[in-house]
């Protein structure tokens, strides 16, 4: 029995002596070169550690993972990721790094490895800190040199933002990366070495952006946009291509008439000959209109209804739950533009007796004798309009269009004229909504009243 214990410990020595000892190194950005922070500084400094102390160690079989681009704010590094689920498999018995801050700035995710390293006994050294883990007083030092290195993380933090917002306030554009799509960045440098980043129009792609807004503006969707964009021998000439996110993006951005928000203020910026505001503002009405054309719930004014202010108003829903668990939806026509919100119940309270008014005369024998005269009107204006084509008056395209306006008008008069005589009351929902949609131009909606246009 006792052989078989010794045995078996001697195993489990045998299996720990097989793990291996790790260097991780990490540098975030390019400044942290030039502080001696960059990654060959650190993988030099700790192999030059294992090897004075680890008697043992061969420098060849020591692994090096090597985390470039990424902060320590978080302990979700793709490097460090993996050195964790090696931990987790029990093939890790030690962890060097030159500073502690390599591994993590923030205390839970401290103390997240250590509750890790410490569960699968991996011992962890810090060169800057002097910190071993398989010292007695190592969780006092961690704790210390965490929070000090979290304070410094949220001083540099709060002093970003500041900066950040000062630039702002004054004009600047704050923002990293690229600049916006058809534009360009310039340094503007002030009195005493201050300088302003400000926006111009990019000679190649500037054309590009209004075509981009003037497209938009005519209720042309993202899809189509982006078709047509790419398809431009500028794109082309200069290899570049815009997905139908990015076009979404473009015309979502309010850089394009020079405000830039920051922390959910908008600030100013100086942007030379950007687009104006109110033609930006009218280019979300408008998408806003051609985005919400369909939806599943039937609206019975759908398409008919205007704000007092001029706009097409376009439909939403708002739904309560019932006791029972069912819901009930409520049925609205909002205003894009100044936001107001009118219930079809409003409608159809203040609109129906007026309807039902215009119904009955539609039904009417005297109605029927009017509307067959206007079906030999729009005859006798076809016959000259083809006469104006032959004359070459008109082109081709005009005398179509003509044609097929008129045609279409016809098919209304006849649809009316064939409704046989029914109770306005007893009309379906879809007779109802028909009825609407071919004799109804617009219903304006004021405050306390509608108003009814008829075609």
């Amino acid at each position: 029995m006792k052989k078989q214990i010794k045995k078996s410990i001697t195993s489990i020595v045998d299996i720990e002596d097989e793990r291996k000892t790790v260097i991780y190194v990490r540098e975030s950005s390019k400044g942290q070169v030039k502080e001696g922070y960059n990654m060959h500084t650190q993988e030099l400094k700790c192999k030059n550690f294992i090897n004075a102390v680890f008697d043992d160690t061969d420098l060849e079989k020591v692994c090096i993972y090597r985390e470039s681009g990424y902060s320590a704010k978080t302990i979700k590094r793709p490097k460090l990721d993996i050195l964790l689920n090696e931990i987790k498999d029990g093939k890790v018995k030690c962890v060097v790094v030159q500073k502690l801050d390599r591994l993590a700035r923030r205390s839970l995710g401290m103390q997240q490895l250590m509750s890790l390293f410490i569960e699968h006994r991996v011992r962890l050294i810090t060169l800057r800190e002097g910190i071993d883990t398989n010292s007695p007083f190592f969780k006092i030092g961690i704790a210390m040199n965490t929070l000090l290195a979290e304070i410094e993380q949220d001083t540099i933090s709060e002093r970003t933002n500041e900066a950040l917002e000062y630039g702002a306030s004054v004009g600047s554009y704050i923002k990293g990366g690229k600049s916006p799509f058809g534009t360009i960045r310039e340094r503007v440098y002030k009195e005493k070495g201050h300088h302003l980043v400000i926006l111009k129009r990019d000679p190649i792609f500037w054309s590009v952006l209004e075509k981009i807004y003037h497209l938009a503006y005519h209720g042309v969707n993202c899809t189509a946009i982006s078709t047509y964009v790419n398809g431009l021998s500028v794109m082309k000439e200069n290899n570049q291509s815009l997905s139908e996110d990015t076009i979404e993006k473009i015309l979502r951005n309010k850089i394009y008439c020079g405000i830039q928000i920051f922390k959910e203020k908008e600030y100013k910026v100086c942007f030379e000959s950007c687009l104006s505001e109110k033609y930006w503002k009218q280019v979300q009405v408008n998408r806003s209109i051609h985005f919400k054309r369909e939806t599943k719930l039937d609206y019975l004014y759908h398409h008919k209804i205007h704000c007092e202010c001029g706009t097409i108003c376009v439909v939403d829903t708002a739904k309560k739950k019932l006791a029972d668990g069912s819901y009930k939806h409520y049925k609205y026509y909002v205003c894009p533009k100044c936001g107001k919100r009118i219930s079809e119940t409003f409608i159809y309270e203040n609109a129906e007796a007026e309807l039902k008014k215009h119904y009955d005369y539609c039904v009417s024998d005297s109605y029927e004798e009017t509307q067959k005269q206007r079906i030999k009107r729009i005859d006798s204006l076809n016959d000259t309009i083809y006469e104006m084509y032959i004359r070459d008056e008109i082109p081709l395209s005009e005398l179509e269009k003509r044609l097929i306006h008129s045609q279409k008008t016809k098919e209304r008069i006849e649809k009316n004229i064939a409704r046989g005589v029914k109770d306005y009351d007893s009309l379906s929902f879809s007779e109802r909504k028909e009825f609407i949609d071919v004799n109804v131009e617009n219903i304006i909606i004021h405050n306390k009243h509608v108003e009814i246009n008829y075609l």
